[in-house]
């Protein structure tokens, strides 16, 4: 998380230095410029989410959360920690794998709005949806890696394959 800080310059203007002695900037905390803290804590560790109040959450990968441990479901922990807000926002993601997985779950639970993104040609929104995500792999570390070449991956706008 660290790295993709530093790589985004609007998120690095967001977060204090690690230089600066008098903020919090660690491997589980950062302070940011305007004196809000985010923490980074793991959901198979419960107990890191004691003591904590948070207005804004997020939990990755949920599907792999044991929700009957012995410190209690650490994603209603999570609901929790963020009740003192009225105006709170949790968001969680994973990858489906059966229709009643947590992440099912959560959604079936709650607005099950969808993320919409601009289409850079005529603006108009549409849902994300993997199979309209398109890419090229790019081979890295001398051959001995591949990952997707975000200069050239797109999104196929919806009527583009609805389109003879």
């Amino acid at each position: 998380m660290v790295s993709t800080i530093q790589l985004t310059p609007s998120l690095a203007k967001l977060i204090t230095s690690k230089s600066d002695k008098t903020k919090t900037n660690d491997v589980t905390t950062q302070e940011t410029t305007v004196g809000t803290f985010d923490y980074f804590v793991s959901l198979n560790s419960p107990s890191t989410l004691r003591g904590l109040t948070a207005k804004r959450a997020f939990c990755d990968e949920i599907l792999g959360v044991e929700t009957d441990g012995d410190e209690g479901n650490p994603i209603a922990l999570v609901s929790q920690r963020c009740d003192s807000f009225r105006d709170s926002l949790i968001m969680m993601c994973s990858t489906p794998l059966v229709p009643d997985d947590p992440i099912c779950q959560e959604f079936a639970m709650n607005d099950q709005s969808y993320f919409h993104v601009p289409c850079p040609k005529c603006g108009d929104e549409q849902r994300v949806i993997w199979e309209n995500v398109k890419f090229k792999w790019k081979v890295i570390d001398g051959g001995r890696r591949s990952v997707p070449d975000a200069d050239i991956a797109y999104l196929v706008r919806i009527f583009d394959r609805l389109t003879p």
